[in-house]
């Protein structure tokens, strides 16, 4: 369209503009605005659905190896935008990306010293879809292929937002209503207070990444309440004979340059409880009665169906020291088991040195009931 400039009134209407940039079509519907002493022009901009994995091509970048064939497919954007001398602010943002839709607002600045400023919301986003395999990603690696903590990044980022999601999905978990705030000054990246639903259980977290020191720091609280383990395992490994409710927290700090490093100098302190947990489709109990009546030449208890293994509690605690886990507690209880270990996990080699002992405690309906002889060969039995 013309270009209408009212020179009395010192202001200028841009009208629509229209143009297309590697195959994305782009619409910017301008306002007449002031040119006169800080000029901030208000426009409307549309950016039609297309392809970003066809746009990453053109622009010779790897998208083959992406987990998911389909991603990247569709992408579309409109905003609001006021363009001011020093920030772009975008309201009334609305970006769908695939299966995705994002809306908020956003304050983009100009100037270094000023942070980005951004309020995003997200219906659903699986963040599985859109990852890389190792070989083709763009993590920073060392002379050894170990991923590197992208201090430079961290450092040249100015950033002080929240983000909200209502469905969230990473290496299979899947968690609800996600909030989170993040703020990066002076290379302190923090991610806190973090907050969402965990199957039928809540998440809390907070992370901090100083990139500011010498040697890059990393601190992290972590910690679940009332989460289903049966949910949770059945997402991460396809493990669908644990239920019950587990809770947990772990607190750590590290420092180092690299995965490897920091793992070699995590330290912190680890608490997992599971309470009303079962074992299903094995009954330990009946295995027992059955290896006791083959040891006597007697016929095998039937099963009582179906076959579980209840746990009254399980509790472990301990403390992590250069990388190694040292638990000297471990305690489940079951009706008729009582297992105590310790031992410690090598988290720099996945390495697990660790003991059980194992006592059958008595219960007095089992010595009461049909149970009773068999009992009596196990009481005070320690393996």
């Amino acid at each position: 369209e013309k270009v209408n400039l009212d020179l009395q009134g010192q202001r200028i209407s841009l009208g629509d503009i229209e143009l297309k940039v590697l195959g994305v079509g782009i619409n910017a519907s301008f306002e007449p605005f002031s040119y006169a002493d800080r000029p901030e022009p208000q426009v409307e901009i549309k950016v039609a659905d297309f392809s970003a994995k066809e746009l990453l091509r053109k622009l010779e970048m790897e998208t083959s190896m992406m987990s998911d064939p389909t991603s990247l497919q569709h992408l579309a954007m409109s905003a609001r935008a006021v363009v001011g001398v020093n920030n772009l602010e975008l309201s009334n943002v609305l970006v769908d990306l695939d299966d995705s839709r994002i809306t908020g607002t956003l304050d983009l600045s100009m100037v270094a010293a000023e942070p980005t400023i951004f309020d995003l919301r997200v219906d659903t986003i699986s963040l599985d879809r859109y990852l890389m395999s190792p070989d083709e990603n763009s993590t920073e690696v060392d002379e050894t292929g170990d991923i590197k903590i992208p201090t430079d990044l961290i450092r040249s980022i100015n950033v002080d937002g929240s983000l909200s999601i209502q469905k969230f999905v990473l290496a299979g978990l899947e968690a609800s209503n996600l909030e989170f705030k993040i703020n990066n000054t002076g290379g302190e990246l923090r991610v806190e207070p973090i907050a969402a639903g965990l199957y039928d259980g809540r998440y809390f977290g907070e992370l901090t990444i100083d990139a500011s020191k010498n040697i890059p720091l990393l601190i992290t609280n972590q910690r679940i309440e009332g989460v289903n383990v049966g949910l949770m395992m059945k997402a991460v490994g396809d493990i669908d004979d644990l239920s019950g409710t587990v809770n947990g927290n772990l607190q750590a700090q590290s420092a180092g340059f690299t995965v490897s490093a920091i793992t070699e100098d995590l330290a912190g302190s680890v608490l997992v409880e599971l309470v009303d947990g079962a074992w299903e489709g094995t009954d330990i109990w009946h295995q027992l009665r059955v290896a006791r009546a083959i040891f006597r030449q007697e016929v095998p208890p039937e099963p009582t169906l179906p076959a579980r293994t209840e746990f009254i509690s399980v509790k472990a605690t301990g403390d992590i020291a250069d990388g190694v886990f040292t638990n000297n507690d471990f305690l489940a209880i079951l009706p008729f088991l009582q297992l105590a270990g310790s031992g410690t996990v090598d988290l720099n080699t996945t390495e697990i040195d660790y003991s059980l002992e194992v006592n059958v405690v008595e219960r007095p309906d089992l010595v009461a009931g049909n149970w009773g002889r068999d009992f009596a060969d196990f009481k005070d039995t320690v393996v």
